[in-house]
């Protein structure tokens, strides 16, 4: 095993450090998630908005802002991200499912910004009754829900 002789720094010191760190940043700055999609534009969808009735999928690594309220789902499962944000004249939004899982991340409002438009979200199928996951919002392991929001009786802002 080689030795150093006293007062020799080994090169790969405090300039391989830098280097390393350097390189660690700029991952790191690049791996901010894509801008989220609309709801609203078919192409989130592969060209057609989802239809009544139709089970919807949101794939990992892909972000939705719910921008409008779809149709009644059979059902939805989130594997990826589901964004519900407050925007300029936005109206009330609901969500209306059979059942929802979440895999992946919902997110209402944030932390430090609750969310100020009303969201309702209806589960279960109407005329049909509830059996097995029907009527269900289930947050599956590695999943997370976070639901920001103000208290009705916190009135408007």
């Amino acid at each position: 095993m080689p030795s150093l002789r006293p007062g020799l720094r080994p090169w790969w010191g405090p300039a391989l450090l830098c280097a390393l760190a350097a390189v660690l940043a700029a991952g790191l700055a690049s791996a901010r998630p894509p801008a989220p999609l609309r709801w609203s534009d078919p192409r989130t969808w592969g060209g057609r908005l989802p239809q009544p009735g139709q089970a919807v999928t949101i794939p990992r690594g892909q972000r939705v802002l719910l921008d409008v309220s779809p149709p009644l789902l059979g059902a939805l499962t989130i594997q990826g991200e589901l964004l519900v944000q407050d925007q300029a004249g936005t109206a009330p939004l609901t969500l209306q499912a059979g059942r929802i899982d979440v895999a992946g991340r919902w997110q209402a409002g944030q932390r430090t910004q609750p969310l100020r438009r009303p969201l309702r979200v209806v589960l279960g199928l109407p005329g049909r009754p509830a059996s097995g996951a029907a009527g269900l919002l289930t947050v599956l392991p590695g999943g997370t829900l976070e639901l920001w929001g103000r208290s009705p009786a916190a009135g408007p802002s």
